[in-house]
């Protein structure tokens, strides 16, 4: 997580038609919840998506 540093990215923040998965589910509720832009490109985040590997 570029956030924390301490927990895997599993989280995509979605943004428009596209997404950045940069963070954990932990951070990328925060910033949801805080109204805080994406840390990658700094748009508004409209949606968090949780991601799991199969």
């Amino acid at each position: 997580c570029i956030i924390c540093l301490e927990n895997p990215k599993n989280a995509t923040l979605i943004h428009g038609d596209t997404g950045h998965l940069c963070c954990c589910w932990s951070c990328a509720q925060v910033l949801k919840r805080r109204c805080d832009p994406c840390p990658i490109c700094r748009s508004r985040i409209d949606h968090v998506i949780r991601q799991y590997a199969a």
